[in-house]
């Protein structure tokens, strides 16, 4: 087909060509306005347009299309423009808004204009980031759904957010708690990224150090320590633990020391400096050192901290002497003393009050009245609120506040305030029972045991396998001091459990092995009933003439030498029949021989075997056991000391090298008491006797009740000349042997 146009009267014939805005037949066609936007339409209209304009070729025509090509036109550029146009201005304006509104604490408009970046850049993690802080920091739990896909464990994590919610966790009231592994999970994604960052590795150290992962902290420390030199210190306590070389130990010992003490010359007023470097020359062993630090910068600027240092620093030297041996224990109540002094509200004194207390120290009230005035305080302020946290913190304030009361035998106040706690804690009603035991009241006692017993009873019956409801169990019998049954229970026990004993928890092996003790002091003493202590140190030196009693006792000492908690009572009561001559001495012997033949990796049971004879006043025996000790526990003040004793008080007596033992005890523990008295002791017998009297009265203030110190004072003074002193010991001394 054909179409004819005519121009100047003259047709001519074209092909037919169907324009880009008409249909097949040439006719024009509807265009929806959402095609007219469409920008894959563009070129179409515009390529419509000129051909429009090629074949109509008139003006007017053109005219009429121009507006639409120039806005067609200029909407194109207009949105390429926006699009590729910068967002900074915008962002800039939006931040200053921000800003505004934080200065004027509108949160509304915060939130609001953090929503507002978001929006202008989706795929920025910063924004996302600032307002997952935001929401968190304003206790917000709808900030979590903007922070944790910035924690996933991939490639679209975001570092910041990771230090964040690492940095938060370790406040005191985290806004976001997380656990330990998840901390560490977090550090090591950020570790993975930055694997040069101290930070990091010094946060990832401290994680490992306190699950004495030493091999992961030694990693951590060794990168840490590059920025971080003061670190040396952990990290060569990190290589000791490994068995590092020495001298890379000592190297970084030197290094961490320097730094610390550069820091502290810098600026000498800076306490936690201050507090730092003792910490460092304590870990060192240069104790006295440390507190002499303290010490000078408590007095010079009386700063709370210092105080708390010093007596932190006391505290712990304290719990260390009265581990390594129960010749620190009258130091252990000087130095808990000083810090009731100092700071009677320091949480750490109970348990050095109560350890030295169970060691057989004793306390005026008055020692103690500013510490049972702090607990009394907190007791009496209290409101009757029914918060549990709070009940929890009283009840905490009467536990502490019974056991100053114990400690210094104020024994019904101590139970009068148990009564109060056991009501909201049943579990603490076992202590009841042993404190009504203690103070005398054995009905009261008895019928607080029935009842535990029968409840306990119960439970085991519904739960054989119950290992608490034994404790109990066995907690009662020993109040009530029926040491059979407790052995028998635990048999019973153990075998309807089908479980050894040596699987058994430590607290039920050494209640039975006290069991065990407590029988075998009922049959040494031929009594039904037995002392409440846990040894048999104070069984009586009578001879057992009986073969099948002495048979039952040693099978008794059999059991209970197996539990670790009382194999040293034990030893000490086969080392003393074994100097007693009776049917049960050889059998004694048989069995610390064999111990000894299996090891003594630590020296105890020569240790122990050695004080016996020294008791038994068996000398010779004892300097040779003792001197094996000594080889084998090197530096032990209490096996100088008492070897130092046994060669003074020999035939003949080697004083010289008893001075020189004991001036060794002193060199590693110079304000013992113990060690004073035995170095007074040596010289007096030396004819030193000034030397002598000066160290007996350095001892006196922690042995003013004991009659041997008396006894040579009164010697030291007569031999001087000072007869008024002698008299006055005298006179003490004859106080004593009344007493």
């Amino acid at each position: 087909m054909t179409v004819s146009k005519e121009e100047g009267g003259r047709r001519e014939s074209q092909p037919e060509s169907r324009g880009y805005f008409g249909d097949e037949d040439n006719t024009l066609r509807s265009v929806s306005l959402s095609d007219l936007m469409r920008p894959g339409n563009w070129w179409t209209w515009f390529m419509g347009f000129a051909e429009g304009w090629c074949y109509s070729r008139e003006f007017m025509r053109l005219l009429q299309g121009l507006p639409f090509a120039l806005a067609a036109a200029g909407t194109l550029t207009y949105a390429i423009w926006l699009k590729n146009a910068s967002d900074a201005p915008v962002i800039a304006r939006v931040e200053r808004e921000i800003n505004a509104a934080v200065e004027a604490d509108d949160e509304e408009r915060i939130e609001y204009g953090l929503k507002t970046l978001m929006s202008l850049r989706p795929s920025d993690q910063s924004f996302r980031f600032r307002m997952g802080v935001f929401l968190l920091t304003k206790h917000r739990q709808d900030g979590l759904a903007y922070m944790m896909p910035l924690l996933a464990p991939d490639a679209n994590g975001y570092t910041p957010a990771r230090r964040w919610i690492v940095n938060q966790a370790l406040l005191e009231e985290p806004y976001v708690p997380l656990t330990e592994d998840d901390i560490e999970r977090q550090l090591l994604l950020i570790q993975r990224e930055a694997p040069d960052d101290s930070d990091i590795a010094r946060r990832l150290a401290d994680v490992y150090l306190k699950r004495s992962e030493w091999r992961l902290a030694e990693q951590s420390l060794n990168t840490a320590v590059r920025t971080y030199p003061v670190l040396s210190l952990s990290l060569a306590r990190v290589k000791k633990q490994l068995g590092r070389p020495e001298s890379d130990i000592i190297t970084l010992q030197e290094t961490g020391l320097a730094e610390l003490q550069s820091y502290f010359s810098a600026n000498r007023q800076d306490s936690s400096m201050r507090k730092m470097l003792a910490e460092a020359l304590a870990s060192l062993g240069r104790l006295p050192e440390a507190r002499s630090l303290l010490q000078t910068g408590l007095q010079e600027t009386n700063d709370p901290m210092l105080s708390r240092a010093l007596s932190d620093f006391d505290l712990q030297v304290t719990a260390m002497r009265l581990q390594q041996s129960p010749l620190n224990r009258d130091v252990g109540v000087r130095n808990v003393l000083q810090v009731i002094a100092r700071q009677p509200d320091h949480p750490g004194i109970i348990p050095i009050v109560t350890r030295v207390h169970s060691m057989g120290a004793r306390f005026e009230r008055e020692q103690l009245q500013s510490c049972i005035n702090h607990w009394s305080g907190i007791v009496n302020d209290h409101q009757g609120g029914s918060d549990e946290t709070e009940l929890n913190r009283l009840n905490d304030a009467r536990l502490n506040l019974s056991q100053l009361y114990v400690a210094c035998n104020a024994l019904p106040e101590a139970i009068e305030l148990l009564q109060v706690v056991a009501e909201s804690r049943p579990q603490m009603r076992v202590t009841l029972a042993r404190l009504y035991a203690v103070s005398g009241d054995s009905a009261a006692a008895q019928t607080l045991t029935k009842t535990l017993l029968e409840e306990s009873e119960l439970r085991l019956s519904e739960h054989p396998k119950d290992e608490n409801a034994l404790q109990v169990m066995l907690e009662c019998y020993a109040i009530l001091q029926r040491p059979m049954e407790s052995i028998d229970l635990v048999r019973r026990w153990c075998e309807s459990a089908n479980k050894p004993l040596n699987e058994c928890s430590p607290i039920i092996q050494t209640a039975f092995g006290t069991a065990c003790l407590r029988q075998y002091g009922i049959l040494l003493r031929g009594e039904q009933s037995s002392s409440a202590e846990n040894s048999v140190d104070s069984a009586n030196t009578g001879r057992v003439l009986d073969v099948d009693k002495a048979n039952e006792m040693l099978l008794l000492l059999d059991q209970a030498i197996t539990i670790p908690a009382t194999q040293a009572p034990v030893i000490v009561e086969l080392a003393r029949l074994s100097w007693v001559e009776d049917v049960m001495s050889a059998p004694a012997r048989d069995r610390l021989r064999k111990l000894r033949t299996a090891g003594d990796p630590n020296g105890q049971i020569h240790m122990l075997m050695g004080t016996q004879a020294l008791l038994a006043e068996k000398f010779t025996d004892a300097i040779l056991l003792l001197d094996t000790a000594n080889a084998i526990r090197s530096g032990d003040p209490s096996i100088l000391n008492n070897l130092a004793i046994a060669l003074c008080r020999s035939e003949p007596p080697n004083l010289e090298r008893a001075l020189q033992e004991v001036d060794r005890a002193l060199a590693i523990v110079d304000d013992q008491s113990e060690l004073h008295a035995t170095r007074g002791e040596i010289l007096l017998r030396m004819e030193r006797w000034t030397e002598a009297c000066n160290e007996l009265l350095i001892a006196l203030p922690d042995k003013k009740n004991d009659a041997l110190t008396h006894e040579l004072l009164v010697t030291a003074f007569t031999e001087l000349g000072k007869m008024d002193m002698a008299e006055a010991h005298k006179a003490r001394l004859i106080e004593l042997s009344q007493d």
